[in-house]
């Protein structure tokens, strides 16, 4: 994925905040971001994203909320492995957005795995390359 079409992909996603859905009963907003935007400079990108959606959210009215970051993989090699691997991924983003600032009381950081795959069966490399990814939700 080139980073222009990211970052153009990011800009639209979060001017559309707030974009508040049911989850279970409790409003959220969910974002996916492949697992590829693991390198430096695109996880400080992300970040800084994030740390502009909870100024928005706040500026909105939007209090006691948390991101929700989950860490995704697809399903090769074992559950054990793909549950650190995932909770690897997460800790990425917390550990950026602690850096920007963001209390770590606001943050929820989780490794699934290959537990909620979005494409099933991956069995091609495109397949698995869209289950690896994070989730960035925010819990009102």
């Amino acid at each position: 994925m080139r980073s222009t079409g990211t970052s153009l992909y990011w800009r639209r996603t979060l001017a559309a905040l707030p974009m508040i859905t049911e989850n279970g009963g409790a409003p959220s907003m969910t974002f996916c971001v492949p697992a590829e935007l693991s390198c430096d400079s695109k996880v400080r990108r992300l970040a800084t994203a994030l740390v502009d959606a909870k100024k928005r959210l706040n500026t909105a009215g939007v209090r006691n909320f948390k991101f929700v970051l989950s860490g995704h993989t697809d399903s090769s090699g074992s559950a054990t492995h793909n549950k650190d691997l995932s909770a690897k991924r997460a800790a990425v983003i917390e550990k950026e957005l602690i850096a920007r600032g963001i209390p770590q009381v606001e943050l929820e950081s989780v490794g699934l795995g290959s537990e909620r795959r979005l494409v099933s069966p991956d069995n091609t490399p495109a397949k698995k390359a869209r289950n690896r990814r994070y989730e960035i939700q925010v819990k009102l």
